[in-house]
This record gives structure tokens, sequence and C-alpha cells, in this order.
């Protein structure tokens, strides 16, 4: 069973935010639903693509940085470099730096 530190941390994050998986849905924007909150929560949803990911940071009022490093794929040091990168850097970019922390995650299911 891979690591769930991601979805432990995106609950505990919506709690303290006071916020239902379907407001956080809702705040994450696009096409995400309370289903794919759930999904993540529980860990079926591995590693999201890097525009979700911005997403779900804004939504809990953290950097994307932050959320990178209490998912355990990141040191402090990584998660702040991520947070200097310009947006339209892509997923191949920041899975290099994941590279090594999570082969699961990154060679497994992500959405």
């Amino acid at each position: 069973m891979p690591d769930n530190r991601l979805g432990n941390y995106v609950r505990e994050r919506r709690r303290e935010l006071g916020l239902t998986q379907e407001e956080l849905a809702e705040r994450i924007g696009g096409s995400a639903s309370q289903a794919e909150v759930s999904r993540l929560e529980r860990g079926t949803i591995v590693f999201p693509r890097r525009s979700r990911l911005e997403g779900l940071a804004a939504a809990l009022e953290v950097t994307l940085g932050t959320l990178l490093v209490h998912s355990g794929w990141m040191t402090n040091d990584e998660g702040e470099l991520v947070d200097r990168m310009p947006r339209g850097v892509g997923r191949r970019a920041v899975t290099e730096l994941v590279a090594g922390r999570s082969a699961y995650a990154i060679g497994g299911r992500g959405g």
C-alpha cells in the first residue's frame, strides 16, 4: 500500500479550515468533485497532475511546495524551489524533483 501522507494532510488541512469535501472540491474548481477529494484523502489518487495540485494548494490556502513537503515527496528546500518555479512548468519538471522520493507515486496511478 502506498504512503498516504498527501491524503492525510489534505484531510487534516480541510478540517482545520472547517470545509466539507464538497466545499473543498468547489474551491479547487475545474472538474473537481467530492468523490475526487474523497479518493485523494483515501490514497487512491496517488500523484495528481500539477494543475490539480496547484488548485488543491490554493484551496487549502498553502503553497504548492508546502503541499509537496507535507506529502513527504520533497524536503523543505525542494518545496521552496517548487514555489519559485514559474507557473508554466509542467508535471515533468516537478516529478523530476520528486524522483527517488516516492517511486510508486511517480510510476503508479495518477489523476
